[in-house]
């Protein structure tokens, strides 16, 4: 990116005057429902501690005034059980003992005269996460604040329990809804919900929005999508929000960011790695397959199978052309087009790689397709 003030941000900044121009997906360009958002994650974990961890069901039960509970920048303490709103120099300003909130005379009572968390001084300028703490900072799992903050409500009316030991619980509530394979399995509660009904959750753009984003990439611009969702749930939410061309706008679309590490970690700690590159780029997958296995891949004769701009249609090029034997993995065409496939003779697709030894030992995997013609449906 080129902007005029490369090392601190203009006094008067403007997008036109920026090669590059980056988005982010949840809560920026997709916008949320955000109450009935909130209740579908605060159902997705409490169901779960309820059915499979065997918590009190009461969990289950809100009224519309707990919400008030939920905002960004609340610490949960596990080992006291508290809630604290901190300011920037650890103090604390705010605190609750799970939904309770503290007096005055109960914050210093617990954190002394200068009302200081104790753990303050471990954090060196970042909250990461902690088996001592959780800091929470997105919208993703902010309604787990009320959660736990009503775990712990729960667990004091069993005077029995000497320590807070829910947190693990938690943690596989999370994972159980949010975990990679869920929008494909269309496992936990979050991801089947939103696919029944994503108009319920999701906000579509404007026309002005988009119209301004096409705008954008008119003007030259490259524009690039950066999110931490995972591919398939960033499709759903694009297909949503832009339409079904969204791939068009953007040049670059990179899924599972793991933001803000993504940003802040050295590029040897998160290195990319091509999926797709141009003939006779070294690193390339096909390279990379070359290379592990000792080969040489014949670039000269590999003929292009196939092209599409859309990603609907390279998937189903991908699908057509592919075996078990690919250098990408398989993938089962719908049966719907299995007798068009054995028509168009590609029966013999799994011819897809010759490998060849010379008298020197030397090996050769050569790509052999013969591409399907109007001829071969007819």
């Amino acid at each position: 990116m080129s902007c005029p003030c490369p090392g601190a941000m203009a006094e008067h900044f403007s997008l036109s005057d920026c090669d590059v121009i980056g988005f982010d997906l949840d809560h920026t360009l997709c916008r949320y429902n955000v109450s009935d958002t909130f209740a579908l994650i605060y159902d997705s974990f409490a169901q779960f501690l309820v059915e499979q961890r065997g918590y009190d069901r009461e969990l289950m039960t809100l009224t519309p005034d707990c919400w008030d509970f939920c905002f960004k920048g609340l610490l949960l303490d596990l080992e006291d059980g508290n809630l604290l709103k901190l300011g920037e120099d650890g103090t604390v300003l705010r605190a609750s003992h799970g939904t309770r909130l503290l007096t005055g005379e109960e914050i210093l009572e617990t954190y002394g005269k200068k009302r200081k968390w104790k753990h303050f001084k471990t954090i060196n300028g970042t909250f990461a996460r902690s088996g001592k703490y959780h800091f929470y900072d997105n919208y993703f799992d902010l309604p787990g604040a009320l959660l736990c903050a009503r775990v712990v409500d729960i667990l004091d009316q069993n005077r029995t329990v000497k320590k807070y030991e829910f947190w693990k619980d938690v943690i596989a509530s999370i994972e159980y809804n949010y975990k990679a394979s869920a929008f494909k399995e269309d496992s936990g509660i979050y991801f089947p919900s939103v696919k029944k009904d994503p108009g319920k959750y999701l906000l579509r753009c404007s026309e002005s929005v988009k119209d301004w984003l096409r705008k954008l990439k008119n003007a030259g611009k490259v524009l690039l999508l950066i999110t931490s969702s995972h591919s398939d749930y960033c499709r759903l939410l694009c297909e949503h929000i832009l339409g079904e061309d969204f791939e068009e706008i953007f040049d670059i679309i990179i899924t599972n960011a793991l933001k803000p590490g993504f940003f802040t970690q050295m590029p040897q700690q998160r290195p990319f790695r091509t999926l797709a590159t141009k003939r006779h780029d070294q690193l390339s997958l096909v390279a990379t397959r070359a290379d592990d296995k000792q080969h040489e891949f014949d670039w000269d004769n590999t003929t292009i199978i196939g092209q599409a701009k859309q990603g609907t249609a390279r998937e189903f090029l991908e699908t057509w052309h592919s075996s078990t034997d690919s250098i990408n993995k398989h993938i089962d065409l719908d049966p719907i087009y299995r007798p068009l496939q054995r028509t168009a003779g590609t029966d013999n697709r799994k011819r897809q790689i010759q490998t060849t030894t010379d008298a020197g030992g030397k090996i050769t995997e050569t790509l052999h397709r013969r591409l399907p013609s109007t001829e071969d449906v007819t």
